[in-house]
């Protein structure tokens, strides 16, 4: 009876092992997809962000000139009328 029980306890031991092993695996082919997933967002949010960017530069220079001629004459009025 203690030799069948011992067996007993083995092979529990051994499937418990098998299903631990497999469901590591499922885990880190879940977690290799996630981080797959996370690299093509992130690759697609520094797209759109560095599009978003540029244009927000492109703004900030053509509001620049337009307001380089009253700038410049600002300086150039206090320099002269100091």
């Amino acid at each position: 009876m203690p030799a069948a029980k011992a067996v007993q306890v083995k092979r529990a031991r051994e499937q418990a092992e098998k299903e631990v092993a497999a469901f590591k695996a499922q885990l880190e082919a879940q977690l290799q997809t996630s981080m797959k997933q996370g690299m093509d967002d992130s690759g697609t949010n520094f797209s759109r962000l560095e599009a978003e960017a540029g244009g927000q530069i492109a703004e900030l220079k053509a509001q620049a000139e337009k307001r380089r001629a009253q700038v410049v004459a600002k300086i150039v009025e206090q320099v002269v009328n100091p």
